[in-house]
């Protein structure tokens, strides 16, 4: 199939890539509208030196660890450790609640987020995950100094992006009709000039009549001459 054949399809389909689109972008939404409603809270932290950890065992380790010491206080912000302290903490284990911590490209900023389904719970969460990472940081590199940069005042509702959703669900349904088109022009009978024709092929050329063979002529028999009775002899005396 070219190019121009499948244009010629999509066009011909247009409505069904419409109204694919048209669905999508609706139960997208729906979707979106219908969904949980989730709230959020952040907090902010840097790692320095300490200033009387400068000598040449704090320079040597600020050398080593540099680059590696960010991503170790996010992992400990999202270790099982710091996540069953502050479900302890707060009295609900779990409690439906993700944490994610993500180092600031070029630099030691460290931010941390906590979603859940409840704002006091999601709230709760955030400042125990502060204090209990700083404390387990702290401990594990003492030549650092955790500062808090910005500390969870409360949590806010996370946003759904409808406007983005249902766009990329209606961009979905209108590529998906656009691809099942050809699929379903290939199974519709042909009426008219609403069915792309083929293009002509020439007919194949008739074979040839085979060549007698000639058959040789069976042989002919002899004439017998007609038949003639023999002469008698006449009897002698003696």
């Amino acid at each position: 199939m070219s190019v121009s054949d499948y244009v010629q399809i999509v066009r011909q389909f247009i409505w069904l890539i419409v109204i694919a689109a048209v669905v999508g972008g609706g139960i997208t939404f729906a979707a979106l509208q219908v969904s949980t409603v989730q709230y959020q809270a952040k907090f902010a932290v840097t790692l320095a030196p300490r200033m009387q950890a400068t000598g040449a065992y704090g320079s040597l380790v600020d050398a080593l660890d540099r680059r590696s010491v960010p991503s170790t206080f996010a992992q400990v912000v999202m270790s099982p450790l710091v996540k069953d302290t502050v479900g302890s903490a707060v009295g609900k284990p779990g409690g439906g609640v993700s944490i994610d911590a993500v180092v600031l490209s070029g630099s030691n900023v460290i931010e941390a987020t906590i979603v859940g389904d409840s704002a006091d719970l999601t709230h709760a969460y955030a400042a125990g995950a502060l204090e209990a990472s700083t404390r387990s940081f702290t401990r594990l590199y003492p030549p650092y100094a955790v500062t808090p940069l910005r500390t969870p005042a409360g949590a806010t509702v996370m946003p759904r992006h409808l406007a983005s959703g249902t766009l990329l669900g209606g961009v979905g349904g209108a590529v998906l009709a656009a691809l099942l088109a050809p699929a379903i022009d290939a199974g519709r009978h042909p009426r008219g000039r609403d069915r792309i024709a083929s293009a002509p092929q020439a007919p194949a050329p008739a074979a040839a009549a085979p060549a007698p063979v000639p058959v040789a002529a069976p042989p002919q028999a002899r004439a017998r001459p007609p038949w003639k009775p023999l002469p008698r002899r006449s009897a002698r005396s003696s």
